[in-house]
């Protein structure tokens, strides 16, 4: 389903949620007020483009949750603590796995590199 920019999509009991004209994106479980989430900035040191995959906690499935983002340059998530996220190249090789260890509100950088 596509509204205005955003597209969403079905994982489960989380939507992912896009907009196509940046490389912001947000995964929203049943989110309340108090939950915002944290920035999660990832940044492509590597000389080919990356996407970031969420791995669910439970089953281990993993989607795509990031449009692709170019050497050189970064993409924002919004995302909980504890999520996992992998960076896989244009090749589909994981290049590197992250953690999110912020709490809601917070912030944190990422850089993927060899």
């Amino acid at each position: 389903e596509t509204k205005g920019r955003f597209r969403r999509g079905e994982f489960g009991s989380e939507d992912i949620v896009y907009d196509e004209t940046t490389t912001e994106h947000r995964i929203n479980r049943q989110a309340t007020p108090v939950d915002e989430g944290v920035v999660a900035t990832f940044f492509n040191a590597l000389r080919r483009n990356i996407r970031i995959f969420h791995v669910h906690p439970t089953t281990g499935r993993q989607i795509q949750v990031s449009g692709s983002i170019p050497p050189g340059r970064s993409g924002r998530l919004i995302v909980n603590p504890k999520d996992v996220l992998i960076a896989y190249d244009g090749y589909g090789v994981a290049v590197k796995k992250f953690l999110v260890n912020a709490d809601h509100g917070g912030k944190m950088d990422f850089s993927v590199e060899l």
